[in-house]
């Protein structure tokens, strides 16, 4: 099931935002700035507030892509009723979340791909704006661009503010691995991600694989600016799926050339995966949840989870 612009190159006429029914649309740039992807699978209770992040957009240099992965709730239900607001959307069996990334890769037309998921929501109507000034003066070797991402509490609580500069964080390491920027903030060149599928055999950590690809020649582009409101959460953080993560980290430093690298860190990240699975198996997840974030302000950090 698909609905999208001819050839996957071509914007379709796009109804004006917030304009009443009836209006004659206006058309987006034939070749945007930015492609927005949010892959989603049941995902009918956080959808639309993604959606309406993103059309609500004061910039029109910018598409929007929806990769479905067959969701069998009211999903598709919210789909068809913006239609006229998305560029492309399709439902379709996929192989997990990074699939339903290379797929809208190949109908981009956007220089620059940013990868916004169910639930999280560009941070106001200017993020776009704000963004496309950095994102015009990258130069040519840059291949990834990336801004700043607030973390909230499922009640809308704040937790914390992510991604510094690159130079405060380049040769940081932390959760088993050299530290890479929230990917909410992260914008990759289409071109680049042409070349460099994300690699479907890591099913946590492929995200972390394309930055470290993309930043191998070049250090990334700071974009000094607010790009994203995203949920505590996913996979990635989630205690029962702490050690999957972690055993996916080691391998990718492994293949990386980076396996003996902070060692003692790798080992401790391991130790602390390994429990927090643990305690998630033999206690209640609101359990689990609440020792994470024992442990979280004993190390001088906001709560996550209570």
């Amino acid at each position: 099931m698909v609905a999208s612009r001819e050839g996957g190159r071509q914007l379709r006429l796009r109804r004006q935002r917030n304009a009443p029914a009836g209006t004659i649309p206006t058309r987006a740039p034939s070749s945007p700035l930015v492609t927005i992807i949010t892959a989603v699978f049941n995902g009918e209770d956080v959808l639309e507030a993604t959606i309406q992040s993103v059309i609500t957009q004061s910039s029109q240099d910018f598409e929007y892509l929806i990769m479905d992965g067959g969701s069998t709730d009211g999903t598709l239900d919210i789909l068809r009723r913006y239609d006229d607001a998305l560029d492309h959307w399709s439902s379709e069996g996929d192989e997990g979340i990074y699939d339903a990334f290379n797929k809208g890769v190949r109908l981009a037309g956007g220089e620059w791909i940013l990868f916004l998921g169910a639930g999280d929501l560009l941070f106001d109507r200017e993020t776009i704006q704000r963004a496309a000034a950095g994102l015009k003066s990258a130069s040519s070797e840059v291949q990834a661009a990336y801004g700043r991402v607030v973390r909230l509490h499922a009640d809308g609580g704040f937790v914390e503010e992510e991604n510094e500069p690159w130079a405060a964080i380049c040769d940081k390491w932390r959760g088993g691995r050299r530290v890479m920027p929230q990917h909410q903030g992260i914008f990759e060149r289409r071109r680049f991600l042409a070349d460099h599928v994300f690699d479907v055999k890591y099913r946590i950590v492929a995200d972390y694989k394309s930055f470290a690809q993309a930043i191998a020649s070049t250090p990334p582009l700071y974009l000094d600016c607010l790009i994203a409101r995203v949920t505590v959460g996913g996979v990635s953080s989630a205690p029962r799926d702490s050690l999957s993560a972690c055993l996916e980290i080691l391998e990718l430093n492994r293949e990386l050339g980076r396996g003996l690298d902070h060692l003692p860190h790798q080992l401790f990240f391991a130790l602390k995966s390994a429990v927090k699975t643990f305690l998630s198996i033999v206690l209640p997840i609101r359990g689990a949840m609440k020792i994470v974030d024992v442990y979280r302000k004993l190390t001088g950090r906001r709560k996550m989870w209570t």
